[in-house]
């Protein structure tokens, strides 16, 4: 095997690791306020909340102690800490069990509170539990289908029950905030993502330079074969992976191969933005080098943006990524059958 391309191999099997890293959160400042998301978002015990904090995620897991507004969306929110300022929770299910200093206003589908509420609480719910162990020091606010515990419940201050009916623009408030929450954490992740890609593109090119130019290269000389080839491996590989896994014993097998399938087809993308920058812009292989980086964020953002197309850009995009794809593989299995060659002509090596 090339020099370039046990580099090419060394890199890959780096960049799978990394994918199997587990996924954490992502935070991000917006004003003055701290965004956090991600599949599985937790605030540990030790950690203290300084500053406004919004957190959009799957699951939100809050055990910390905060002394600004928080507001907490999610499919699960916890909350098992201490929350000194105003706190909002909008979720499915909604465990409260952690101490409020002050008010708490929350909006789920099932909600249980079991903490400790020095404020006042205003809950808006299909089902609404109070357990033996809350404590409610304020004034609690409900607009619930169903309610159970509150005959049994501490509550020092008033208790109000809103008309289901009533609470409409509380309502859309929830839903105009989900909207913002989701639409942020749907940009952020978009720029990361991009971000990321362009990494990858950059280090590709700096570490493995003759193989950027061979891969373009065949994806202007050859694109037909570079086409049938991704396409072959787009449908081949996941059917393939399947019936392997199958058989039991073969999952190892097939995770392996889904896992590469999974970098092959991410990095193609690096190698399509930089082909489609050139294109686009007509760079000379003379400059190939020098410009690079130039063709991949140009090649890179039009690819990504014409991905917002609906369906045409989704198709267009898939047919880009098949020619990327099939490049790479050709010159992938070309380096292996030089390889293979080389040793033949060689043995004694």
């Amino acid at each position: 095997m090339t020099h370039a391309s046990e580099k090419l191999v060394l890199f890959l099997i780096l960049l799978v690791a990394s994918m199997l890293q587990p996924q954490g959160a992502t935070a991000q400042e917006r004003g003055k306020t701290s965004w956090r998301t991600g599949t599985e978002v937790h605030i540990p015990t030790e950690e203290r909340i300084t500053e406004p904090l919004s957190v959009s995620a799957v699951s939100v897991t809050f055990d910390g102690i905060s002394f600004q507004d928080i507001t907490l969306a999610g499919i699960n929110v916890n909350v098992s800490g201490i929350a000194e300022k105003k706190t909002t929770v909008i979720a499915a299910n909604a465990d409260l069990p952690g101490t409020f200093q002050d008010s708490l206003s929350c909006y789920g589908a099932n909600v249980v509170l079991s903490g400790t509420y020095n404020g006042n609480v205003s809950i808006r719910a299909a089902n609404l539990t109070i357990t033996p162990a809350a404590r409610i020091n304020g004034n609690l606010s409900y607009a619930t289908a169903s309610i159970q515990g509150l005959e049994n419940a501490t509550i020092a201050g008033t208790i109000t029950q809103v008309q289901i009916d009533a609470p409409e623009k509380d309502l859309q408030h929830m839903r105009l905030a989900m909207r913002r929450m989701a639409a942020a954490a749907a940009i952020g992740y978009w720029f990361l993502s991009l971000c990321a890609l362009l990494l990858t593109g950059a280090l590709l090119h700096g570490f493995f330079p003759q193989v950027t130019g061979q891969v373009l290269s065949t994806m202007s000389d050859a694109s037909r074969a570079s086409i049938g080839t991704g396409f072959t491996a787009l449908v081949a590989v996941p059917a393939t992976s399947l019936v392997i896994a199958l058989t039991i014993a073969g999952i190892p097998v097939a995770a392996i191969c889904m896992v590469s399938y999974g970098v092959l087809l991410y990095i193609s993308q690096a190698y399509t933005g930089m082909w489609l920058g050139k294109k686009i812009f007509h760079r000379k292989k003379t400059q190939e080098r020098s410009a690079s980086f130039a063709d991949l964020l140009s090649g890179t953002v039009i690819l990504w943006l014409i991905g917002l197309i609906p369906v045409f850009g989704w198709l267009l995009n898939l047919f880009l990524f098949m020619l990327g794809m099939g490049a790479l593989l050709q010159i992938i299995w070309q380096s292996i059958v030089n390889n293979r060659d080389t040793a033949r002509r060689n043995p004694a090596n």
